[in-house]
């Protein structure tokens, strides 16, 4: 008898050992669980996140595109080396954009060179218009001022702007470094003529 309730203590004692480790596995088995849940719920808070951004990001880029498209239509830019290169069929994608900048760019420079050269003409022309005061030792010393447009002084004229002419002979489009050049040495002639002429007149002006 004694032996047999040593069996059935020992059987209580292995079933009470037995509900304590799956208590304890169950309690990990929450713990994980958890953690898990938790971490889900941050992926999926990150995720709704950068679908967010992107869809703000992709929205910006269109508009950047959109804006693009309608700038390089309103400046005249030619986009035949994009076609050719990528075989595009004229539509501004995000592979090419950058390349359609690169051309806007340079169609800006020639722009603001011909605006530069447009204003140097107009300077000139104002200059022959209201020529500047001349003083002249023989007058009576340099306190004595005289209008130098007794000198009559012509400005020489040209059938025609010899800068247009110039880039109507071009066949192909200037780039940035080119027209700066043709400009440059466009108006050193410009302003050699004009001594030339300026030097001539106070010349004929003291005989």
């Amino acid at each position: 008898m004694e032996t047999m309730q040593k069996k059935i203590q020992k059987i209580q004692n292995e079933i009470t050992l037995l509900q304590s480790q799956q208590k304890t596995s169950q309690d990990d088995n929450y713990s994980v669980l958890s953690q898990l849940e938790e971490r889900l719920k941050k992926t999926t808070e990150e995720a709704d996140m950068y679908e967010n951004s992107y869809k703000e990001i992709s929205k910006t880029l269109e508009d950047l595109k959109s804006s693009v498209e309608n700038l390089f239509k309103k400046i005249n830019c030619d986009a035949t080396k994009i076609l050719v290169q990528l075989g595009e069929t004229g539509k501004i994608t995000d592979t090419n954009l950058s390349q359609y900048f690169a051309i806007i760019e340079r169609k800006t420079n020639d722009l603001l060179l011909l605006e530069s050269y447009k204003r140097i003409l107009e300077m000139e022309g104002a200059e022959a218009e209201n020529p500047p005061l001349f003083a002249n030792p023989f007058w009576g010393g340099a306190a004595v001022l005289k209008n130098a447009e007794a000198l009559k002084v012509l400005p020489p004229v040209f059938g025609s702007d010899p800068f247009s002419d110039r880039l109507d002979e071009v066949d192909q489009p200037l780039d940035h470094s080119s027209l700066r050049q043709m400009v440059l040495s466009h108006n050193t002639m410009r302003e050699s003529r004009r001594d030339f002429s300026w030097a001539a007149s106070l010349k004929r002006g003291t005989t």
